[in-house]
Order: C-alpha cells, then sequence, then structure tokens
C-alpha cells in the first residue's frame, strides 16, 4: 500500500450519454494496481458528488469526476485550494473540459491516460462567488445550455438542435463591462468568460485560452446575419473563431459584466440563474490537476493529426447540416474550411553534430562547470529550420543535486529586452503609435531635453545613465518590497521610479552608453496606447499565438524547475531563486522593459526563428518583413546596436560576445545571469544559452573563459567543414 496513489472514482451514473455504464469492469482492466490504490463511489442526487468529495477530500491523492462538466465542476470546486487532486473520465455529452485538455474521451483511454499522468496546478474561476472550472457565459450562450437542459436525448445532435432553435428566438442585448478597470459597452448575442477554449463537441470559443495562467479570456460575439450563421458556426467547430470578425476577445484578470436582463447563464454547461450584474474573478493556480503533460510535437505528425481531425469535425456537421441548412451552405463549409495547416515554422527536420564538434563542445562546457564558470547549461541551435543541437548540461547548483533538463527555465536578465520589450516597441511602431525620430520629451514629459529621439535611446546614446539608483533615492521602496511584500504597491512604485528616472539629467546625447532606464519607460506603453499591462500585451500578442510558456513572476510548479541566480548577502539576504535578478525589476513588481522574464530554450529559438523569418511564424505574420529589418539593422554610424538589439563589433580586433564567424546581419543580445541568444540571417542560424553563471556570487568566469563565444565558433566551424549532418 505505501508509495501508491489513492485514487477515488466519483461516477455521475446518468451523466451524458452513458458511457460510464461499465466502470467498475474498466477501471479494473485499464488501471495500473502497481500505482493506484482505488475506491469507487456513486452519485445519487444532484449535489451528492459535492458531498462525497468533501468527505473524502482528505483520504485521497486524486479524486476522480467520471462523468460531464457538471459533475466535474461539483467535485472540482471541493478540490480548490487543497493539495487533493482533480482527475477526469468524461463520460458527458460534449465533455469540453476533457477536450481541452487533451483527454481522451473514451472512458478506457481516459483510465489508461490516468497511468502516466502527472501533477500539475491550474486556475479556477467565479463569478456572484459561483465556482467555475471551464467557462461561464450570458446571453445567447445560457439559452442554448437551457434548452438543451429540456430537449429529449443527449448528444451532439441534440446540442446542434438547442444551438440553431435557441438562434432565432434570441435578440442581442446591450451590456456595459468593466475590464482591469476599463469601461466598455457592447451589443452581444452573448458574452462568454473562458478559463478553457472550449464548449463540447470540440466547439472552440476561444481557442487560445489557457487553463494556467492566471487569465480571463472575454469572448464577445455579435449576432451575424442569417447567411454568415453556417460558416461562424464552422469555424468555431474548427478552432478559427477568433479570426471571425463577429468575435471579440480581451484577457483580463478581472471582469465586470452589467445588463444580464434575466439573470441567467451558462456555468460550466450548466444553466443557472444570477443577477443582472455579474463579477468575474480568476484565482491562479488554485486546484491541483491530475493530467499528462503537453509533449513537444513532431510537426509532421501535428499536420496530419489536424487534417484528420478536422475531417471528423467536417463529417459530423456536414451531417447534421445537410438535415437543416441548403446543400449551398455546405458546398461552402468544403471550400472554405478545409485548409492543409501549415507545419510548425521551428523544425521542418532534424540534423546533428559530427561526433568531433560536439567533443569540442562538452570539453568547454565541462571545462567551465569544472572551473565553477557556471553549475549548469542549456544550448540551442537551429540551422535553416533543422534542430542541430538541443542539450542539456549539469545541475542547477554546485551540489550537483537537481539536474538541468530541457524545460528548465532560467532568468533571462537583459534578454527580456528583446524577448519583450522589442515586440512591443516593433508592434508600436507598426501600428503607427510611436515614431522613431520624434523626441524623447515628446513621451515621457519631464525629461531632460537634450534633442535625443527614441531611436537615440533604443540604440543607447540618448544619454540615460547605466542603471536605476536602488540603493540611494529609491531606497525606500527597496526596504518596503523586502519588510512588506504583500502590502507592496506595485502601481505606486513604478510611478515613482519612473518619475525618478524622468527626472535624471541626460548626458549630450549621440555617445554610446547602454543603459537599463528607458526600458523601465517603455514598460508603460502598452497600457497608454493599447490599454492593457506591459505583461498581459505581450502574452496576449505574441506568447500565447506562439504557444510560448515565457512569462514574468513564474509561480507554481514552474519554480521547482527554474535556478537559482545568487546567494543575495547584501539585500535580500538570502539565495534568489524564482525571483528575478535584477534589483530594478524587483522594484517594479518583477514586470519591467529591461529584465524580470524567464523561458526556457526553446521558446527562445521560436522567437529568433520568427525574426530570422522575417516576422511570420506558424503561418501568422507578427511583423512587416520591413519593421524586422528596421530594428535588426544597425541604427547609427560608429554605434554597433540595432534598435535594441545588439550586433556583432564594427571593429574586428575586439571582442565580443558573439563568434567573429557570425555575420554582420546577425543580431541578438546578452544577459548579466550568463544568458546569450544570438540569430544570423546569413546561415539562417538559431544559437541560444542559458545559464545561471550568476549563481552564488556573481562572478564573471563565464566572461573571462569565453565560454560563449567558443561555443557560437564552434557551430559556425561545423557549418564551414561539414561538421553538421542532416537526417
Amino acid at each position: 500500500m505505501s508509495g501508491k496513489i489513492k485514487i477515488l472514482f466519483i461516477v455521475n451514473p446518468i451523466s451524458g450519454i452513458g458511457r460510464q455504464k461499465k466502470i467498475e469492469q474498466l477501471i479494473e482492466k485499464n488501471l495500473d494496481t502497481q500505482k493506484f490504490d482505488y475506491q469507487i463511489s456513486y452519485t445519487q442526487y444532484a449535489g451528492h458528488a459535492t458531498k462525497i468529495a468533501e468527505e473524502s477530500v482528505n483520504n485521497f491523492d486524486v479524486i476522480t469526476a467520471v462523468g460531464g462538466d457538471g459533475s466535474i465542476n461539483e467535485i472540482a470546486k471541493t478540490l480548490a485550494g487543497t493539495e487533493t487532486a482533480l482527475a477526469i473520465i468524461p463520460c458527458g455529452s460534449g465533455n469540453g473540459l476533457a477536450r481541452a485538455l487533451g483527454i481522451p474521451v473514451l472512458p478506457n483511454l481516459a483510465i489508461k491516460y490516468l497511468n502516466k499522468a502527472e501533477f500539475k496546478m491550474i486556475d479556477t474561476c467565479e463569478v456572484n462567488k459561483q465556482f467555475f472550472l471551464s467557462l461561464a457565459g450570458a446571453g445567447y450562450d445560457s439559452q442554448v445550455a437551457r434548452r438543451y437542459q429540456f430537449l429529449e436525448g443527449r448528444g451532439f445532435k441534440t446540442y446542434f438542435k438547442a444551438i440553431i432553435g435557441s438562434f432565432f428566438n434570441y435578440h442581442p442585448l446591450e451590456y456595459t463591462l468593466n475590464i482591469d478597470g476599463n469601461e466598455i459597452k457592447r451589443t452581444a448575442l452573448l458574452i462568454t468568460v473562458c478559463n478553457s477554449s472550449q464548449y463540447g463537441y470540440g466547439f472552440k470559443i476561444s481557442p487560445e485560452a489557457e487553463l494556467d495562467d492566471g487569465l480571463l479570456d472575454v469572448v464577445i460575439v455579435k449576432k451575424p446575419q442569417l447567411w454568415r450563421v453556417p460558416f461562424v458556426m464552422f469555424n468555431i467547430a474548427l478552432g478559427q473563431a477568433h479570426k471571425s470578425k463577429c468575435f471579440e476577445i480581451i484577457r483580463c484578470r478581472k471582469v465586470e459584466l452589467l445588463g444580464n436582463k434575466k439573470g441567467w447563464i451558462n456555468l460550466d454547461g450548466e444553466a443557472l440563474r444570477l443577477d443582472k450584474s455579474l463579477d468575474f474573478v480568476v484565482k491562479e493556480h488554485n486546484i491541483v490537476l491530475f493530467c499528462q503533460p503537453p509533449l513537444f510535437p513532431n510537426p509532421n505528425e501535428l499536420v496530419k493529426k489536424l487534417l484528420e481531425k478536422q475531417k471528423a469535425q467536417l463529417k459530423k456537421v456536414m451531417a447534421v447540416a445537410k438535415k437543416t441548412l441548403p446543400i449551398f451552405f455546405c458546398f461552402f463549409f468544403l471550400l472554405l474550411s478545409c485548409k492543409t495547416p501549415q507545419p510548425v515554422s521551428l523544425v521542418s527536420g532534424k540534423a546533428h553534430l559530427s561526433a568531433e564538434n560536439k567533443s569540442v563542445i562538452d570539453s568547454i562546457v565541462f571545462d567551465a562547470i569544472h572551473q565553477k564558470a557556471m553549475p549548469g547549461c542549456r544550448i540551442f541551435c537551429s540551422i535553416n529550420h533543422y534542430i542541430v543541437f538541443d542539450e542539456s548540461y549539469g545541475y542547477f547548483t554546485y551540489d550537483s543535486i537537481k539536474k538541468v533538463n530541457d524545460s528548465t527555465l532560467y532568468d533571462l536578465a537583459s534578454v527580456t529586452k528583446i524577448a519583450a520589450s522589442a515586440l512591443v516597441l516593433m508592434k508600436l511602431y507598426e501600428d503607427k503609435k510611436i515614431d522613431l525620430n520624434l523626441p524623447l520629451t515628446d513621451y515621457f514629459h519631464g525629461l531632460d531635453s537634450n534633442g535625443a529621439t527614441l531611436k537615440d535611446a533604443l540604440a543607447h546614446q540618448a544619454g540615460f545613465r547605466p542603471a536605476l539608483d536602488w540603493v540611494g533615492k529609491n531606497k525606500n521602496l527597496a526596504l518596503e518590497v523586502l519588510n512588506s511584500p504583500e502590502s507592496y504597491d506595485i502601481q505606486k512604485a513604478r510611478k515613482q521610479i519612473t518619475e525618478f528616472i524622468v527626472k535624471q539629467p541626460l548626458k549630450p546625447k549621440g555617445e554610446y552608453l547602454y543603459s537599463d532606464l528607458g526600458f523601465f519607460l517603455y514598460t508603460l506603453f502598452p497600457k497608454k496606447f493599447y490599454g492593457k499591462d506591459f505583461d498581459v500585451f505581450l502574452y496576449d500578442t505574441f506568447y500565447r499565438p506562439m504557444g510560448l510558456k515565457m512569462r514574468f513572476n513564474p509561480y507554481g510548479k514552474l519554480l521547482q524547475n527554474i535556478p537559482p541566480t545568487e546567494n543575495d548577502t547584501l539585500w535580500r539576504k538570502k539565495i534568489v531563486c524564482g525571483q528575478v535578478h535584477d534589483e530594478g525589476a524587483v522594484l517594479m513588481g518583477g514586470i519591467s522593459g529591461h529584465a524580470g522574464l524567464f523561458s526556457g530554450a526553446r521558446d527562445l529559438a521560436v522567437l529568433l526563428q520568427m525574426f530570422l523569418d522575417k516576422g511570420s511564424y506558424d503561418g501568422k505574420k507578427y511583423f512587416e518583413p520591413q519593421t524586422v529589418e528596421t530594428f535588426t539593422s544597425r541604427a547609427f554610424d560608429g554605434n554597433r546596436r540595432g534598435l535594441v538589439f545588439d550586433k556583432p563589433v564594427i571593429d574586428s580586433t575586439l571582442n565580443g560576445t558573439p563568434s567573429k564567424k557570425a555575420s554582420s546581419k546577425s543580431f541578438g543580445h546578452t544577459g548579466f545571469t550568463g544568458s546569450f541568444v544570438w540569430a544570423d540571417p546569413k546561415c539562417n542560424m538559431v544559437f541560444v544559452f542559458l545559464c545561471n553563471s550568476s549563481f552564488p556570487d556573481r562572478s564573471r568566469m563565464l566572461m573571462k573563459l569565453d565560454v560563449r563565444t567558443k561555443i557560437h565558433d564552434e557551430f559556425y566551424r561545423a557549418l564551414e567543414n561539414g561538421g553538421i549532418v542532416f537526417d
């Protein structure tokens, strides 16, 4: 018994379409009893699952909901905030949450799925104190849920009837929304607040919503013209809803909805009557989920699966559509929706280094670890979309306890400038929100006027001092964030810091002097121009659509896979791990334009590949090619820098971090903690090096040994000498 996971199955015997009727035999046949000790309980009335979960929460490691989304809700609200994990065997009609999580909808496969599951934290939500895990919607959304409850039978056909039947009897309403403090008014057919991505049957109302991002996706849908309805429905079925002109999706942490006249909402698939005013909040990482982690997909397999999925969905919708809609529309479904998906852009195949070249890199790394230049590192290299090298070395610390792995997250330090600030500034430039040639004083009133433009600042020649004075003038903030972190007013602190920077005298413009200070100020731009916080804007516009997990202020289980950056004996008096290393970024609440981002190697590689592919990734355009060219090219004569991006040294007799074999068109950045990323358009090479060389005492041995440059050199040498073998 000892060492086994104790798991309880709570079965709703009347849910959905009856897949759970042989659950005992299926569990006995498919569950790994070497790993689990299990018990089974059956519900006898509505709400009984909640009572069973309450009585069992302290006696089991995992409680499994065997039923539909309503059953899952009943159990999940009991497990929220506890250490007991939720698992799911989908036996409902639509099984929206299970589909969003990638859990098989056949019970025997879902049980086998548990055998390889792991514990993961996800978010939960509330509306007027009512718990929900997946989504809650007002308007037409709730009408469909109510109609579905009263129709005879279950399954896709009944659900489709509810959708069509409700559409002709429901009229849009006027709503007022307060989204993170910003008020907007909308006339909408429905407004759904999503934690998960979809309703049942794979109908994805918010395709890019994620259960662990700490954000709500507010989906506002206008009523389409009748002839557009088939196309809108089909876009939803294929996960393309966010591309429809009828859809508006806003991401936030809190939303108040006014105007829900009849008070009905759809709460995780169940119709519930609340108030005309609805308050939605998200609770980050509030429940433990027992599920399998996503795997890095093989792009060719991914394409194949997407095609198969599209064909299956097409077949389902066509079967119903032929009975309810003119055949004319069915042909249009086929023509408009069956596009072949494009493979991901980072990988088109695999390659590897020759044994000789790999041996050289191994020896450089092992020597660096031996000389305590770094405890470990991640190295990634791709050439022309082929992964050439993807290796983890060493440990988190010199005690050699926890190994670096391929999903280890590192504090990027100043690489944040190109992985965050550059993206914001390029978007602003492309949207004509900023003019690079306007004086800085046009953007930051009260700033010393020395004639410097925004372009000067982005190339580090505007006269800013190098770093924030957090020991002197901002000492009060430094003490406050240490002594009272829970009551630390981040907004007030950011205001004080930005006002302090604006009041600092500038040196004469035109002289290169690397500085962090301007990047504190650029953090304000997304709120000013787009009404979103810096981190939320980045996540919505770039990180989430690109499938990146990089983030500011990591939390939950992510913290277990982050190496420490320093044993801080001067200020924090502790080992810094999971909190941003840079003191100025700490005062900014961990979110700043100069530092604060945490990432793994592959996410950075994707970002660099997007730049190399002239602003596009995975078939989606993020920037125009000219925008990428403008920012990654040398901005001024005599100054090696691009706009935000670093470039190779101009004088070849001088040393820099990138290899001297890198072309003049190459670009990237370094970070104080040891990070170094570089992209070269000439050979389409992406190079990522991540480590925590600043641990434990800010040693500069990594630079003295020239570790990053030597490794970068070796990839160019392999490219020149045939040391790269394409599989």
